[in-house]
């Protein structure tokens, strides 16, 4: 019927810039032409499916993008740009022109898709393109911006290891992508609560390549050790970008065995009281304690460094005595 209008349901999969439509008398006997409508295109379409809206890109990790399409197109383009602001004249930066899947992609089915490694240009507003390589102006662009970060592979500490309070330990980690500097944190509860910064701005060395932090073992507290620990190494360009040590270890102290005995009768001696401070500074009590019996001998947790050790007795002299506590020598001088 002629009602001013028709819609065409099936557009053909022939692409073209010269199309025209005619309307013509469709009465028994006429053929005159109504009208005839100036030349138009018919061409194919696009529509990306990955990457979405605030997903985290990893640098030198593989992504699979990927799109459906409608019509014959044999070649596309894929490009991604980190200034979407006005999407018509940013720069494109090309990832590959490649053959587009087998079909027409007009069943609404099937799915196109081509592995990614992303670069290293590490930015929060990214956003990615196809379109057909022969004709620019047929292409769509991913929804919303996506980040492209970095990776951290964090191999010291790699978990279950017993450092010791005061000792100098490596933290060692590689980084996929360009990040100047990082942060360092630690946690006694697995980042339940914000973390203790123990490095801020730490250069960090260029992409594949490792970087090592020398941190020197804080000191939760004699009552609290072994205490599990775990510690993070972030961009200190974005607080989102970071690597966590998946499984703890642990602060602790060296164990000291102490036996106190009468230099005459050789018995252990009781009710005796110690004084133990840094060996470089007298005024830093580690230890101090009445009343010890060393029978059975006294186990002591101790940190890392040398300790002098004042014991006392009444009806004794005081004896002095120096503990040097590390991991490669463990012992006691008069």
């Amino acid at each position: 019927a002629n009602i001013g209008f028709f819609d065409w349901v099936n557009v053909p999969d022939t692409g073209t810039n010269q199309a025209r439509i005619q309307v013509i008398d469709s009465r028994l006997g006429e053929s005159d032409v109504i009208g005839l409508s100036a030349k138009f295109n018919i061409i194919g379409n696009f529509t990306v499916l990955t990457p979405g809206n605030s997903e985290n890109l990893i640098v030198n990790s593989s992504y699979n993008v990927t799109w459906r399409w409608g019509g014959t197109i044999a070649n596309v383009k894929l490009s991604y740009t980190t200034n979407p602001a006005l999407l018509e004249t940013v720069p494109w930066t090309e990832i590959v022109t490649r053959a587009n899947c087998a079909g027409n992609g007009n069943n609404g089915v099937d799915i196109c898709s081509h592995s990614w490694t992303v670069p290293d240009n590490i930015s929060a507003t990214v956003r990615f393109k196809i379109e057909n390589s022969t004709d620019s102006t047929v292409y769509d662009v991913s929804t919303g911006t996506f980040k492209i970060k970095a990776g951290f592979v964090l191999t010291s500490p790699a978990g279950a290891e017993r450092w010791v309070t005061n000792e100098v330990r490596p933290v060692t980690w590689t980084t996929n992508g360009t990040v100047p500097f990082v942060n360092l944190q630690y946690s006694y509860d697995n980042f339940a609560t914000a973390g203790v910064v123990f490095a801020t701005n730490v250069a960090n060395n260029g992409t594949g390549l490792s970087t090592t932090y020398n941190w020197t073992i804080p000191d939760p507290g004699i009552a609290n050790v072994p205490k599990p620990v775990k510690v993070l190494v972030i961009n200190a360009a974005d607080p989102t970008n970071y690597v966590e040590l998946t499984n703890a270890f642990n602060i602790d102290y060296y164990l000291i065995t102490w036996e106190i005995r009468d230099l005459v009768t050789n018995a252990s001696l009781s009710q005796l009281t110690v004084n133990e401070v840094k060996s470089s500074d007298p005024n830093f009590v580690q230890w101090q304690e009445a009343g010890i019996s060393t029978n059975p001998p006294r186990v002591q947790p101790t940190p890392f460094g040398s300790w002098q050790a004042t014991w006392s007795k009444t009806g004794y002299g005081d004896m002095a005595q120096t503990v040097i506590a590390d991991s490669v020598v463990l012992k006691r001088r008069s």
